[in-house]
């Protein structure tokens, strides 16, 4: 790689993902370090960041309509010259770089209310991250005197600019405040039907995408000889941008555990279909989360999205019938019913469980031989 082009600059965030609260308050934190790789000495005359937010609603196929781009954010913060009560940034004098690689450390805090990022076939919602750095570079050059024989050195000052962009991914993450960092389950309670009486109870009302989501299944039959097929559920996601929008999925459980009276695992694992027999029987079943659901996203003018699932309880029972050519012949089939429940439920981006400490500083890489450019005071913070 040549760098006697000039100097190359490079953006480190400490989070791969900014974390904004769920109630939509106080925005995020954004905090890095701006490397500056140079072979030469240089002077910067100015170093800015400016974080960029774009939405795109999408309404016809996969291309944005004409219009429906609409910038959400824009948050500049300069990181060089820094105005202070004595020092004008105006007139500040140039930074002087020596050749190596110089850091410059940042944290800003970003506008409130903003929406997380969003992937889906009606909404994208992107955000980005732009470093711009003017320098100088000077130039001699020789010019001729028709009174002298002898060349004259002259020095040109030449303004330069270089930048570099990343995209930013903000996602919503509960915090210790929220309701939701408490993750209550979710409890139908004692349901009583013809054909049974059941409780089904999720461990927890958010889901993460990409995870494994368990409930409990308790089931007391009315009827001899029930059998119990199959219990799936449909997960259906919402989108609401300029229109409602539906996505189903159907999943179907990766693990049954049997349970006995006191709760605890039975040591035979269960299929389906299961005879429940006339007695109260306890499952737990796991079920696959799939991984591309869009987090829910409530408390926007603009667009909605939520999750709504069912499960539904496939049962199956016998039964006397009379025959339809001679109505004194009985014969036993077998009947099916489906029974379901339905609640919404909470899904949450699946990066926001990871380790939500801000690392230091000096966690960032350095190449060998690097420098580290202190800031006088904090950034300023550019309304």
């Amino acid at each position: 790689m040549d760098f006697d082009k000039g100097p190359l600059i490079d953006i480190r965030l400490l989070e791969p993902d900014i974390r904004l609260p769920v109630d939509g308050g106080n925005g995020g934190v954004l905090r890095g370090s701006v490397s500056i790789t140079c072979r030469k000495s240089y002077t910067i005359q100015s170093l800015e960041l400016l974080f960029e937010g774009f939405q795109y609603i999408i309404t016809d196929g996969d291309r944005p309509l004409k219009g429906e781009r609409k910038q959400i954010a824009r948050h500049p913060v300069l990181l060089y010259p820094v105005s202070s009560n004595n020092t004008d940034a105006d007139t500040a004098p140039d930074l002087l770089i020596s050749p190596g690689t110089t850091q410059c450390t940042f944290e800003s805090i970003l506008p409130s209310h903003l929406p997380a990022t969003i992937q889906c076939p009606e909404l994208d919602i992107q955000y980005s991250l732009r470093a711009t750095m003017h320098y100088n570079r000077i130039t001699t050059t020789t010019s001729s005197n028709s009174t002298t024989s002898k060349p004259q050195w002259l020095s040109r000052k030449r303004i330069r600019n270089t930048a570099c962009t990343i995209p930013v991914r903000l996602i919503a993450a509960p915090s210790s405040a929220s309701l939701l960092y408490h993750n209550h389950g979710i409890d139908s309670l004692k349901q009583t039907t013809t054909w049974c009486q059941y409780r089904i109870a999720f461990e927890h009302r958010s889901i993460t995408a990409g995870k494994t989501m368990g409930i409990l299944l308790q089931m007391a039959p009315h009827l001899q000889g029930m059998w119990l097929e199959q219990v799936y559920i449909e997960w259906i996601e919402r989108r609401r941008v300029s229109t409602q929008k539906l996505s189903k999925h159907l999943l179907l459980p990766i693990r049954w555990v049997q349970l006995d009276q006191s709760g605890q695992q039975h040591h035979t694992i269960a299929t389906p279909p299961l005879r429940l027999g006339s007695h109260p029987r306890s499952f737990r079943l796991a079920y696959q989360v799939p991984e591309h659901l869009v987090p829910s996203t409530q408390f926007h003018d603009q667009f909605e999205m939520d999750h709504h699932v069912i499960v539904s309880m496939l049962l199956s029972f016998p039964a006397v019938v009379k025959c339809k050519n001679d109505d004194n012949k009985r014969y036993m089939r077998r009947y099916t019913k489906t029974i379901r429940f339905g609640t919404d439920i909470r899904v949450i981006d699946g990066r926001q469980d990871q380790d939500a400490r801000l690392p230091p500083y000096q966690e960032c890489a350095k190449s060998h031989g690097s420098s580290t450019l202190i800031m006088q005071g904090p950034p300023v913070y550019t309304p």
